[in-house]
């Protein structure tokens, strides 16, 4: 087995006038469980049953918006041609991602399509690879 190198495009944002484009890298398994266990935090407790025997009750509280900021922090590693409100260049940093983040409509749902895309480009990469190597071995 093998640890696979970094994968990671520049995505354009289809329509935006100002050109703008983010760098998404795609996340590795132990990343996306590293989020998901501190995004989803899980109590365990126990109370007594019908019959007074112990049993455990576990429970879960998403934290929906801290998980999208872990994730994008993790993902998108850059970006260009972003500006703020009076047109001044957006440097891109954490604190202006989570601004974008926040007030720019349909940012959350483009970088979402951008993780998307790259997972699907990458299994279709990954697939063609397998077959290669599965023809050559027989071959």
């Amino acid at each position: 087995m093998r640890i696979k190198k970094v994968q990671e495009r520049w995505f354009p944002a289809k329509g935006d006038t100002d050109g703008a484009e983010v760098l998404v890298r795609h996340l590795k398994p132990g990343e996306v469980q590293d989020i998901a266990e501190a995004a989803l935090p899980q109590k365990i407790s126990y109370a007594p049953d019908a019959k007074g025997n112990m049993v455990p009750d576990f429970s879960i509280s998403p934290q929906r918006s801290k998980e999208r900021s872990l994730t994008f922090n993790l993902c998108v590693i850059d970006w260009k041609n972003f500006f703020d409100e009076a047109g001044k260049p957006l440097k891109f940093n954490e604190k202006n991602l989570l601004r974008a983040m926040r007030e720019i409509e349909g940012f959350s749902e483009w970088i979402n399509e951008c993780r998307d895309v790259l997972a699907k480009e990458i299994a279709e990469e990954n697939k063609a690879q397998e077959k290669n190597l599965s023809s050559s071995a027989a071959g």
